[in-house]
């Protein structure tokens, strides 16, 4: 059998099967991985998988109240995580993850800072005050839920 092709678009169609190839670095942005997992892409699994799964299994255990007691960590259990010119929302997503806790910042703007900082066996709460001092701001915790107040300075 004589495979026939054409291409278009840097696609080739071989039959009844196509081939993909890009030229340049893959893009890695979750809309890309999306449409490369409605292909059965293991690896875009793999990938979304990697990035989301612990925000989702803990996210659906606070509104379930069913998380498993081995995945949650208690708040004045110390860590150790460190950031490097991390934007303020990657720093809260990773503290979110780490304690099962909801962080939210009263004003936006507090996302845009960015933070360069090494907390080595600390707690939550002691995170928390180094955070805010380095933001001029404070905090406020409620059940599970923290609120980050400031001007938002950066």
């Amino acid at each position: 059998m004589q495979l026939s092709h054409h291409q278009k678009n840097d696609k080739f169609v071989y039959g009844f099967y196509r081939l993909t190839y890009y030229a340049t670095k893959v893009p890695s942005t979750d809309t890309f991985l999306m449409e490369r997992l409605a292909l059965d892409d293991q690896a875009a699994f793999e990938n979304l998988h990697e990035r989301y799964f612990a925000r989702l299994f803990n996210y659906a255990g606070r509104k379930t109240g069913s998380l498993p007691a081995e995945a949650r960590r208690p708040i004045y259990e110390p860590v150790s995580v460190a950031f490097s010119d991390a934007p303020m929302n990657d720093v809260i997503d990773q503290l979110e993850i780490l304690f099962n806790v909801r962080i939210r910042a009263a004003n936006p703007a507090v996302n845009a800072c960015r933070l360069t900082a090494d907390f080595t066996t600390q707690s939550l709460p002691e995170i928390l005050e180094l955070l805010c001092a380095s933001l001029d701001a404070t905090y406020t915790m409620a059940g599970e839920t923290v609120i980050i107040n400031s001007k938002g300075r950066s």
